[in-house]
């Protein structure tokens, strides 16, 4: 089965990704139920939604992806921006989503996230609306799928809280030698920044340094610091792992201490079950 089907046959997932969609969830639950009488409009946007439902690799069992654990929560939001590249994808997702919820505000935006800003913005509340917040997931599928300039973009116009997955050891890590090249510029994209590679040869050189990963994770940290989040912790960050291999980060971003703390009660809620492994 192909990444890309769908139309009935949705895409296969690693079996790693079940931790991430509890983090999601278990966020979500906690976010949605936090802020529901603190603020008029509660938007959840997701700038690589998929399907909606995946097939765990190596088996026939199906779950729910992103879009639709949105959906699930108790108290749903009051509207559901969904963005998607694939068009078989989109299309199997506007009809799961109409199965399963079709009294929701949805709004439906195809095309690469970077490229269609302006079409996300236009379907959040306006700059001015002081009454609106929104749950952000970013779910790239490797470095290159995300230009850190859309968040900024994002961010700047918007009120909005950033769940973030780092591909920080399956990308990352794995292309350490390629990326660490003045001549490429992926990284550089990815956290918005060209400097990072003096602070990377400084960090190498300490007695004890953090893997690249780990220093790749901090690194989008100060980027999004710069935009007037929250100082980043990196205990805060969720390593996600399969058979206790590194593979990536899932960092939460907020303006608000209490969107931090949301965070950490989802995490600590998902470790307690096993889920995570902790770096």
């Amino acid at each position: 089965m192909k990444a890309a089907d769908d139309d009935g046959e949705p895409p296969e997932v690693g079996p790693w990704a079940e931790k991430k969609y509890d983090l999601l969830r278990t966020y979500l639950a906690i976010f949605s139920t936090g802020m529901r009488k603190l603020w008029r409009h509660r938007v959840y946007l997701d700038l690589f939604t998929g399907a909606g439902r995946a097939v765990i690799e190596g088996t026939t069992r199906q779950v729910s992806t992103s879009a639709l654990i949105a959906l699930e929560v108790k108290y749903p939001f009051d509207r559901y921006v969904f963005c998607e590249e694939n068009q078989r994808k989109l299309r199997a997702l506007r009809s799961r989503v109409r199965r399963a919820a079709p009294d929701v505000d949805a709004r439906f935006v195809a095309g690469d996230c970077n490229v269609r800003v302006d079409a996300l913005l236009s379907e959040l509340p306006p700059p001015g609306a002081r009454d609106a917040l929104t749950a952000c997931f970013v779910d790239p599928y490797g470095l290159s799928d995300l230009k850190f300039e859309t968040l900024r973009l994002l961010a700047q116009n918007r009120r909005i809280d950033f769940l973030v997955l780092v591909p920080s050891h399956m990308d990352a890590t794995r292309n350490e030698a390629r990326l660490t090249r003045d001549s490429d510029p992926l990284l550089d994209d990815f956290l918005g920044d060209r400097t990072w590679r003096t602070r990377w040869v400084a960090t190498s050189r300490e007695p004890a340094p953090p893997s690249f990963g780990a220093f790749v994770v901090e690194e989008f940290a100060r980027s999004m610091q710069a935009l007037g989040y929250l100082r980043f912790d990196p205990k805060d960050a969720a390593l996600v792992d399969a058979k206790n291999v590194p593979l990536y980060h899932l960092a939460l971003f907020s303006k608000n201490p209490r969107g931090a703390d949301f965070w950490r009660k989802a995490k600590r809620s998902v470790s307690k079950q096993g889920g995570l492994f902790e770096e």
